[in-house]
């Protein structure tokens, strides 16, 4: 997290926040699981595609509709549209028939157009039309995304992930973007996913979800009260 003040340019997120990032590392990939599908629960599912030539990565993000966390991620720049596709298919209906919110933009219209083909449930806005990443689209999910960073929503994130949310700074349209020569695309599946999940009826009990999210809190203060060095050597430890 330091390395994030290092830098002169601004950073979308306040100090306080950045310092309150937990990550997680989770393996090798392009798989990622917090968890396993819980029964019942409802998810859903962002999804960034790219072209699967070594830059930009594909991603997928699943999160629970009760908690808004993240359970699931998928994350690989060499994986072409129509093979993403079959991943988006296997992973939705793992995650018990979540709904999909594929982004439409460019090689993402690949991606809707079979998922539809295959019968998936997937999200449409009140017009019937598939999610499009506009200037002002992307400033609505990312204010949402921001605020919950800010109030310390998310309990642990994967590493690649907050690696993402520090390398991200402000731009002249009021969104946010990676600094030049890294990437956002797990950001970005993390805000469709969330986006998603807004459109998802979920019938938990409120007090229930408060309180599972304070404790994800308290968590969170916890780890940070841990982690912190104790200023003197106690006599007992000499």
């Amino acid at each position: 997290i330091d390395e994030a003040f290092y830098t002169k340019s601004i950073n979308w997120l306040s100090r306080e926040a950045l310092s309150g990032l937990q990550s997680v590392h989770m393996g090798r990939g392009p798989h990622y699981e917090y968890e396993e599908p819980i029964e019942g629960e409802k998810y859903a599912m962002g999804v960034d595609v790219s072209g699967g030539t070594g830059g930009d990565y594909s991603t997928i993000t699943v999160v629970s509709t009760t908690t808004r966390q993240p359970v699931y991620h998928y994350h690989s720049n060499d994986i072409p549209p129509f093979k993403f596709a079959e991943v988006v298919f296997e992973q939705q209906s793992h995650w018990n028939d979540a709904l999909v919110l594929c982004e439409g933009n460019s090689m993402g219209a690949v991606v809707i157009g079979l998922l539809e083909q295959w019968g998936i449930d997937l999200w449409k806005d009140d017009k019937g039309k598939d999610w499009l990443t506009n200037k002002t689209s992307k400033i609505r999910i990312m204010e949402r995304l921001r605020e919950m960073l800010e109030n310390n929503h998310f309990q642990e994130l994967h590493k690649d992930l907050v690696d993402e949310i520090i390398s991200l700074v402000p731009t002249k349209t009021g969104s946010a973007a990676a600094k030049k020569g890294k990437h956002d695309d797990l950001v970005m599946s993390l805000a469709l996913a969330l986006e998603c999940s807004e459109s998802i009826p979920n019938f938990a009990d409120v007090l229930t979800r408060t309180k599972l999210i304070d404790q994800w809190k308290k968590k969170v203060r916890s780890n940070r009260i841990l982690k912190q060095k104790i200023p003197f050597r106690p006599a007992s430890w000499r």
